[in-house]
């Protein structure tokens, strides 16, 4: 029942193009407008002018891929759709380092280290470049990855925590005081 439900909702939105023009037409429109306003390359208190910039780009963007005039490896919309998956995995693999960062006890808020943002920035024109179909994934990448390498890179992690739990001193933060609050009794 719910399943048919669901399926309906979508089938609806896709019927009415709103994943086809609607919401890419929004995506562009909101980042457009925020880059805008945080540019201020027309001043302060522009923001009529920077709407309406963020309109025409944005309807330039999404017209054409509605009447079907881009070609296919160069509509924007296309690689939107096929974009949004892939940076949604990488935005969300991003939050769960800076948490382990957090749970090691490392200073998050003093600027990211340099070659963060440039393994950030990497993974992202790879993927990128995947999407828009300027590079495959190498094969080596695909045929390598099997269930035996899963164990050894399980056992590689808790053997690492293990050894870093027992040579911890005694003014290092981290692991050691995650597991003292585990272990310790609530009063």
């Amino acid at each position: 029942m719910v399943n048919y439900a669901v399926q309906r909702v979508v089938d609806i939105l896709g019927s009415y193009e709103i994943t086809e023009v609607v919401l890419p037409f929004l995506l562009i429109f909101t980042i457009l407008f925020a880059i805008l306003q945080q540019v201020k390359i027309f001043g302060d208190g522009k923001k009529n002018l920077n709407s309406g910039l963020a309109l025409i780009i944005s309807l330039i963007a999404v017209i054409p891929h509605y009447t079907g005039r881009y070609p296919s490896n160069y509509d924007p919309v296309t690689i939107i759709n096929a974009l949004i998956p892939s940076a949604a995995v990488l935005a969300i693999a991003i939050i769960l380092v800076l948490i382990l960062m957090g749970i090691w006890g490392m200073e998050i808020n003093k600027g990211a280290p340099a070659i963060a943002i440039v393994a950030i920035v990497g993974v992202l024109a790879y993927v990128f470049g995947v999407t828009v179909g300027w590079w495959g994934i190498p094969t080596f990448a695909i045929n390598w990855w099997d269930d035996d390498l899963v164990v050894l890179v399980v056992v590689i992690l808790v053997f690492g925590i293990i050894i870093s739990l027992i040579t911890a001193d005694e003014k290092s933060t981290g692991f050691k005081d995650l597991f003292n609050a585990l272990t310790q009794r609530r009063k």
